[in-house]
């Protein structure tokens, strides 16, 4: 799993923005059902041929029915099953993989916005049995919400508290906005799992130092979460060698914002000297 990471996360600190990769523990290896099935619909076992997307995307609208059909009472459950009994029906006449990916991310949206008519009561979780089913389900929303980022990041930010280091690695590697940036960064203390830390301090440093026009726009959050810098680029350093690159990203963020450049003195004089006796006790 490393070795992706590392070939993957080399292309960030070239862009501008941060986008995630396509990570393989990320991917549906399945759809929600068992093509191993006696009788496939038709439709069913062209999703089977490999259509990655598709397992993804059925595995998506799987968690979302489920999630609509338990804020039901029986009567509009009932009601909700002979929709769903009618959409797989319709599904059935798609002939080619486009018109099936369609259908999916149609019915989906649908039930979405059925699940989002009760959330003011019952707010939503990050849905899904499996992990994949959880990634797939965020998926959706990134989808959904491509024109709405901070709705999305509010929905995607829970996925940071998700038991598997697989969705929590994905979330930590998609999650954007000024206004998570110092939540980022305290999360960053307290997560256990190494390759999640990674994604997330590659995550803050691209934010902090890929968009070079305006390097000093978020220094108030460095300084406002410091301590949590220093001691997560500190901790990062007593890790094996092959994670090193968690402890450089904090290290580009650490010298940029506390260099000597005109342009790179980001932080109050205060908060440079701390950085500076930081990385170099000695002196």
């Amino acid at each position: 799993m490393f070795a992706r990471l590392v070939g993957l996360f080399g292309l960030v600190f070239a862009a501008t923005a941060v986008a995630s990769p396509d990570h393989a523990s990320w991917n549906a290896d399945s759809p929600s059902f068992s093509c191993k099935a006696v009788h496939l619909t038709a439709v069913e076992a062209r999703i089977c041929e490999g259509q990655s997307g598709l397992w993804s995307s059925d595995r998506a609208m799987a968690a979302l029915y489920k999630e609509a059909s338990d804020r039901l009472d029986s009567q509009n459950r009932k009601a909700l099953a002979l929709q769903q009994h009618h959409w797989l029906k319709a599904r059935e006449r798609c002939t080619e993989v486009g018109c099936i990916a369609s259908a999916y991310d149609e019915r989906s949206k649908q039930l979405w916005e059925l699940i989002l008519a009760s959330a003011k009561q019952n707010p939503v979780p990050v849905l899904g049995k499996t992990a994949q089913d959880r990634i797939a389900y965020l998926r959706f929303l990134e989808h959904y919400y491509e024109n709405a980022g901070e709705s999305f990041e509010r929905y995607l930010f829970s996925g940071l508290k998700d038991g598997d280091p697989d969705v929590r690695s994905f979330v930590a590697f998609s999650v954007g906005g000024p206004g998570y940036l110092g939540r980022l960064i305290d999360v960053l203390v307290t997560e256990p799992d190494v390759e999640v830390r990674m994604s997330l301090a590659l995550n803050i440093s691209c934010q902090l130092t890929c968009n070079g026009t305006e390097p000093c726009g978020q220094a108030s959050t460095v300084e406002a979460h410091l301590d949590n810098l220093l001691i997560a680029y500190k901790r990062a350093g007593s890790e094996p060698v092959g994670y090193s690159e968690e402890q450089g990203a904090l290290n580009r963020v650490l010298t940029s914002y506390a260099g000597e450049d005109d342009w790179n003195k980001c932080l109050s004089p205060a908060g440079r000297e701390r950085v500076r006796k930081f990385l170099s006790p000695e002196q």
